[in-house]
């Protein structure tokens, strides 16, 4: 018996950890037309690849056979030699279909970013995340994490919101997020502009003020205590 040839891992590589594992109820790739953003799919593709352990060989065939529709005409910018490499046919299809945005056009959107009214905070976030990995991919985890928290408290809205979680000194961006959002939750009467609960994360052992507090404006940033 031959020797087993290496999985594709996450990336769409060879000898991902996928090679020693082979699942038994293998999931099924969706179709892609070209409709939808390429890179979400693309992300997907690869962990159905690892999850159903797919040598680059199988890979690359139920990737093409998935395309259907404008996605499916990126089979015929290759020859045939090309459309049965699996890189080949990513990088067609990000040529194609995939978005076209340099790290300088990403780090002015990171710049400008502000977080829009009636948006959830986790979208914000994983915008914010986005941005930054799209605006500096050869910077480290650690120092992309540092710039996605400072973004994130930088365009952090209403204001007042902000300014809650920047008195917290969050040390990372889930840090932030979760302070942003145990602070909506604890004061639902915060309209876009109200102040918010001056002592959370501050270990005062005062812990969050109620409802009818933040309602009031009892111990709230921007006013004082009675």
């Amino acid at each position: 018996m031959g020797a087993q040839r290496p999985a594709v891992d996450t990336t769409g590589r060879p000898g991902g950890p996928a090679a020693a594992h082979r699942p038994r109820t293998a999931v099924r790739l969706p179709k892609f037309t070209g409709v939808t953003q390429l890179e979400p799919y693309l992300a997907l593709f690869r962990l159905a690849a690892w999850h159903n352990g797919w040598v680059p060989e199988e890979a690359v065939v139920h990737l093409a056979l998935a395309l259907e529709g404008t996605a499916a005409r990126v089979l015929l910018d290759l020859d045939q030699a090309d459309q049965r490499d699996l890189q080949a046919l990513i990088q067609a299809l990000e040529r194609r279909l995939g978005e076209r945005v340099s790290s300088n056009e990403s780090k002015q959107l990171l710049a400008s970013h502000r977080r829009r009214e009636e948006e959830s905070l986790g979208v914000y976030a994983a915008d914010v995340q986005l941005l930054t990995r799209r605006s500096y991919p050869e910077f480290s985890a650690a120092t992309r994490e540092a710039l996605a928290l400072h973004a994130f408290l930088r365009g952090l809205q209403p204001e007042s919101l902000g300014q809650h979680v920047r008195l917290t000194a969050p040390q990372t961006l889930d840090a932030a997020l979760d302070q942003a959002e145990r602070a909506e939750v604890e004061c639902p009467n915060g309209a876009p502009e109200a102040p918010y609960c001056r002592t959370w994360g501050q270990g005062g052992g005062a812990g969050p003020l109620n409802t009818r507090d933040c309602a009031l404006g009892v111990g709230v940033v921007g006013t004082s205590d009675p």
